[in-house]
């Protein structure tokens, strides 16, 4: 999944060819499993903080091209009260903003920037266009700094496109 972001290839033996796309997917897939599994650690520290019975994460596998269906961890304890449902809820999407932000950042220093064309738009990883979000823009102009101008683009390396 990882290296079909990033190339074209007509045939199982190209791909395999191409060392450079089976790192780039390899990168992205771990990246991406990372954040998955410490979003989930997250929820499983608070329901432990919290005194109650939980599994420890788990991804559910897939075996075609998808890899993974997701991660969770299931409950064995009733909630006590709003707070530990409010604490349990919001302490995995924190986790993962905290690993998901230094990926994002290490991904886009090593983007390319390139020219902007008319394709050029927010969900495009051969030519995104930063200036459409305001975070992203931040973010890009920290990590590429005087490389990223007004009329430029980014073509996404594959820890960006995981971590974004």
């Amino acid at each position: 999944m990882g290296a079909d972001l990033l190339g074209d290839f007509e045939t199982l033996d190209a791909l395999f060819a191409d060392t450079g796309l089976l790192i780039a997917g390899f990168s992205y897939g771990l990246s991406l499993m990372v954040i998955l599994g410490v979003h989930e650690s997250g929820h499983y520290l608070a329901t432990r903080y919290h005194r109650l019975k939980a599994t420890l994460p788990y991804f559910i596998p897939i075996p075609f091209f998808l890899g993974t269906l997701g991660a969770f961890i299931q409950m064995r304890s009733p909630m006590p009260n709003r707070r530990a449902l409010f604490d349990i809820g919001i302490s995995g999407p924190l986790a993962g903003l905290i690993v998901s932000l230094p990926i994002l950042g290490w991904g886009l220093a090593h983007s390319n920037v390139v020219a902007m064309g008319e394709t050029s738009q927010l969900l495009s990883f051969e030519s995104l266009d930063p200036n459409r979000s305001m975070l992203l823009l931040i973010i890009s102009k920290i990590a590429l700094g005087s490389q990223l101008q007004a009329n430029s683009a980014l073509s996404l390396h594959p820890l960006a496109i995981s971590g974004s």
